[in-house]
């Protein structure tokens, strides 16, 4: 039977460990991207997609094959997809030095609290992430490594300590260290990785006081509803959120803190509003969150946006045919929809007939002081509402 070594290369041959450098000698063929095979003197295939790897090897009369993989094996790496392709055949898989020890090796730090991440041809929330966690370790092209020092500007987090690597192990590998704000608009390499180190990072979650959000003359969802309604909706941190009439955006702002890896749609078509959202968005460093002008459900046009796994629904507009659209398009979508008119409530009732719904009322009153004494003075009493798809129960 064929023998197939997939071999982590590190960031070029000269990280090669000494049972990856044995497998190499070994091999009749050797595979892998154009530049981890230039200049070797045995038989190569400059080829790093999986489906021609198998191909080739199929198509072979040799019995031992090396595959080159640049980077880690098992950090964003093409292992995964190239074991998959070739099962069946004889397999072993050996580690290299990858472009993350090299690198904390090269900037003599430790990495036993560093949170990975990886914006090579992904996406992913860098600034929540840096938000949340002290160290941050990324893999980054060209652009993202300037996209990320623009947001960390943007954001008013100009002070996060960046160490930026290129083109580590070659000749001329650079390491650069400095805050975001001392290092915008710089030019980096394509083969980039990066170290951010926020000191006053916090990874606890909860809900944002009232008094926090930039207001103006737009309603906000309270600090309890809001605490609550993100609770009913049940995020994972790859979710993608639509708040549909986001108003000030405070359900948007709260919810983006719990989706480092997602997203969350802002929709609305006040012009006020619009602004607010984009004021509490820079104000809360919530890069996550997009925002989106428009009349809904008009403005529903999906096609322009991710699929929604969640959606938070005021009782503005035409919640009914703005539900029908979304579950249109997941019938796994979860909503929560929040009622304080009666005519919001009858369109709940109309609702319940076509999804499972759960409903509470909540009656939330706060301390106001009176002279010596406090008064608890009531809110709106307010229906929270959880929709699925029927079929789901």
């Amino acid at each position: 039977m064929k023998k197939i070594y997939l071999v982590g290369a590190g960031m070029g041959r000269d990280c090669l460990t000494a049972a990856a450098q044995k497998a190499v000698d070994a091999a009749e063929v050797i595979i892998g991207a154009k530049r981890l095979v230039d200049g070797l003197e045995k038989q190569t295939f400059a080829e790093y997609r999986p489906e021609f790897i198998r191909e080739y090897i199929d198509g072979s009369d040799k019995n031992t094959f090396c595959v080159l993989l640049s980077g880690d094996t098992g950090f964003y790496s093409g292992a995964k997809a190239i074991l998959a392709a070739l099962d069946g055949y004889d397999t072993q898989v050996l580690a290299g030095i990858s472009s993350f020890a090299y690198f904390f090796a090269a900037i003599k730090r430790d990495y036993n609290d560093v949170v990975l991440a990886s914006l090579h041809g992904r996406k992913c929330s860098a600034v929540s992430l840096i938000k949340r966690h002290k160290r941050v370790f990324f893999l980054l092209d060209a652009k993202s490594a300037g996209d990320i020092i623009d947001s960390l500007c943007l954001y008013n987090m100009g002070d996060t300590r960046l160490y930026i690597g290129e083109s580590l192990s070659y000749p001329d590998e650079r390491i650069t260290v400095g805050t975001a704000a001392e290092l915008k608009d710089r030019a980096f390499d394509t083969l980039t990785v990066m170290l951010a180190e926020n000191d006053g990072a916090r990874s606890c979650l909860g809900s944002i006081p009232d008094g926090e959000f930039i207001r103006g003359n737009v309603p906000m969802t309270k600090a309890e509803i809001r605490a609550l309604s993100i609770a009913k909706l049940g995020l994972c941190e790859d979710s993608i959120l639509y708040d549909i009439g986001a108003g000030t955006g405070s359900v948007s702002v709260e919810a983006a803190q719990y989706l480092p890896r997602g997203s969350v749609y802002a929709f609305e078509k006040n012009a006020e509003a619009l602004e607010l959202i984009q004021k509490n968005k820079i104000k809360f460093a919530a890069d996550n969150l997009y925002i989106v002008a428009g009349e809904v459900p008009q403005s529903l046009d999906l096609d322009k946006y991710p699929v929604p796994t969640h959606a938070f629904v005021g009782g503005s507009g035409d919640p009914e045919k703005t539900l029908d659209i979304l579950f249109g398009k997941n019938r796994g979508l979860r909503a929560v929809m929040t009622a304080v008119t009666l005519e919001t409530l009858s369109a709940l009732t109309r609702l319940s007939k076509k999804y499972s719904t759960e409903v509470c009322c909540i009656n939330a009153a706060r301390a106001e002081s009176a002279g010596a004494f406090h008064l608890m003075k009531a809110n709106n009493p307010v229906y929270i509402a959880v929709l699925t798809e029927k079929n789901n129960e």
